[in-house]
C-alpha cells in the first residue's frame, strides 16, 4: 500500500496507546517507539483467554486519519497474532463508527505479521484497532502505526 504524503501520527508527542488487557511485563504505550521487531504488548494470560482486545491510539489533536498497520509479534511456535482486526474510529460525539470492515491477519511465511487496513480519510482524535485472537489463543504486538494526512 502506497502511503503517500501520510505521517505516522501515533508517535506524535501527546499521543497515547491503551489496550483492554495487557499482559504484566509488558505495555501499550511501547506500541508507539518506533520499534517494529520487539514484543511490546501481549494480552497472554493462564486460563481463559479474551475473545477480544482493543487497542486505542488517542492523538493529541484530530487528524484526517488514512490507515492503521500493525505490527504482530510471532511468540515462538504460537499463533500470537490476531485472526482478524478492524478499525474503528471515534466521532466528534465520542461514538465509536466502523472504519473498516473484519480484515484477515494473513501469516507470514517467516518473520512477524503485518496487516495495513486502508480506511476513507476520517477525521477523529482517536483510533482503536478490535483484535479477534484464534480460539484459545493470543495476541502479541511489536508497534502500531496510524497514518494520517498532513
Amino acid at each position: 500500500m502506497d502511503l503517500g504524503a501520510t505521517t505516522n501520527v501515533a508517535t506524535l508527542s501527546g499521543a497515547a496507546v491503551t489496550a483492554t488487557y495487557t499482559e504484566s511485563g509488558y505495555s501499550a504505550a511501547a506500541l508507539r517507539n518506533g520499534v517494529v521487531a520487539e514484543k511490546a504488548w501481549s494480552n497472554w494470560r493462564p486460563g481463559t483467554k479474551n475473545t477480544s482486545e482493543t487497542l486505542t491510539v488517542t492523538l493529541p489533536a484530530s487528524r484526517a486519519v488514512t490507515s492503521v498497520k500493525l505490527h504482530f509479534w510471532r511468540d515462538g511456535a504460537n499463533t500470537s497474532w490476531a485472526q482478524t482486526v478492524r478499525v474503528e474510529t471515534r466521532s466528534s460525539s465520542g461514538t465509536w463508527v466502523a472504519a473498516s470492515g473484519e480484515v484477515t491477519v494473513t501469516a507470514a511465511s517467516s518473520g512477524n505479521p503485518v496487516v495495513e487496513v486502508p480506511i476513507a480519510a476520517t477525521t477523529t482524535d482517536a483510533v482503536r484497532v478490535v483484535l479477534t485472537p484464534y480460539a484459545n489463543g493470543y495476541v502479541t504486538a511489536g508497534e502500531l502505526e496510524v497514518y494520517a494526512q498532513p
